[in-house]
């Protein structure tokens, strides 16, 4: 989500600024040369703005603190792990068992996290994500999440990859609830020709301090807008950690918000191609907020329809999509939590909502949610290689031979 003080006026961004940092004290391992040649690696801060931004508060890069050496070791072990693990070419979820072998590696390697997350807390680490350094909290579980399921986020790619095909040009991305920055490494890796430049909207204060470093590494221009965003300006709930990657507002009244509309007609968002919203909940009110917005410029939309946060957050699973018809747009394709293509609907109906968030809300699987992409009237994305993810790198899932060099390099 994205909570802040809006900036009185729009600043150049200053991730570039930021001194580069060694780590401290380190012996190569023959054992491994590879993760200690990494962690021995300095920062890449260089980074390139033509977007007006409104800047974090000053004090929030003092709030990241470094881990220590067992802590990164730990995290990027179990990334690792996770790679090891993958299996199904199309992501099938690693957490159903097949066998006793399977069944007792995953549940060692539970027991094992859960003591980690307890005694390393939010001890920042580094990691490879997408084949680049970066920072983010212990526990953080999006590493782990990009090595167990291929087609995680993948409609996401292939949506960036469409729309700037239609358009004849690179695309411009509003990253809606951008949280530590992987929407941002996601897409200046896996379709750089097909981005121009990434705005970035976030307001949570945990999260902001690892976004303004880790988007410092990117090569294109990036901006950070650190506000809430709602249906209109005024107080919501502030955020409250679901887990160590994401915060849903179900807090308590104290947070200040600003609308799309607002953020757009003061130039703080550009003219974006594709807008991805993942705000747990909130998703729906976002949109409203922004009909002006989505009307005149008609953007491709990616957003989550997520019945259990929806319930949590008191807000209706209906509104985005009335918002959405409103605003012109005709054509929705639904994907699976795992990113795997589900259906296309030209309309949302009321009962067929109702159903599909009855299944959600019942299902054995945690957290059931839909990624759902929106497009307008007037879009010429072709829905083909939306539905077919045509991208999608091939992998067979016996991945323990290799599992170290695709961690390095995904």
């Amino acid at each position: 989500m994205a909570r802040g003080q809006e900036s009185q006026e729009s600043k150049p961004h200053r991730l570039g600024n930021h001194p580069a940092r060694h780590a401290a004290g380190l012996r190569s391992l023959s054992t491994a040369p590879a993760i200690w040649q990494f962690l021995q690696s300095p920062f890449d801060r260089s980074v390139g703005s033509q977007i007006p931004s409104h800047e974090p508060p000053d004090g929030d890069q003092s709030a990241l603190r470094r881990g220590n050496l067992l802590a990164e070791l730990c995290y990027n072990g179990f990334v690792v792990t996770a790679s090891v693990m993958r299996r199904g070419r199309r992501g099938v979820p690693w957490e159903w068992p097949e066998g006793h072998v399977r069944w007792l590696a995953t549940s060692v390697r539970a027991r094992l996290w859960s003591r980690a997350l307890k005694h390393f807390g939010d001890t920042t680490v580094r990691t490879r994500l997408h084949g680049k350094v970066a920072e983010i909290n212990f526990g953080h579980p999006y590493p782990t999440f990009v090595q167990l399921y291929e087609t995680y986020n993948e409609p996401l790619v292939e949506l960036v990859r469409a729309t700037a095909t239609s358009a004849d040009h690179p695309a411009a991305v509003l990253d809606i609830g951008a949280g530590v920055g992987d929407t941002a490494f996601l897409l200046s890796t896996r379709c750089p020709s097909a981005l121009s430049s990434i705005v970035a909207v976030e307001g949570n204060r945990d999260f902001l301090p690892y976004l303004n470093t880790n988007l410092a590494r990117l090569d294109i221009p990036t901006a950070i807008v650190p506000l809430l965003v709602s249906d209109r300006p005024g107080d919501v709930p502030l955020p409250v950690r679901v887990h160590e990657g994401t915060a849903s507002l179900t807090g308590k009244l104290g947070g200040v918000a600003t609308t799309l509309d607002t953020l757009w007609d003061q130039g703080a968002l550009g003219s974006p191609d594709v807008v991805k919203i993942d705000v747990d909940g909130f998703d729906g009110r976002v949109l409203a907020g922004g009909t002006k917005f989505l009307s005149s410029v008609h953007p491709s939309v990616i957003f989550e329809w997520a019945p259990i946060f929806l319930a949590a957050t008191g807000n209706s699973s209906d509104q985005a999509f009335q918002v959405l018809s409103e605003c012109g747009y005709n054509r929705f394709i639904w994907y699976d939590k795992f990113g795997r293509f589900a259906h296309v609907s030209a309309c949302a109906d009321h009962t067929d909502l109702e159903l599909l968030r009855t299944i959600c809300l019942e299902s054995t699987l945690p957290d059931w949610h839909y990624d759902v992409v929106a497009l307008p009237a007037n879009s010429k994305v072709s829905l083909t290689c939306l539905a077919a993810l045509p991208n999608v790198p091939n992998c067979s899932g016996r991945a323990a031979k290799s599992a170290l060099s695709r961690w390095w390099r995904s």
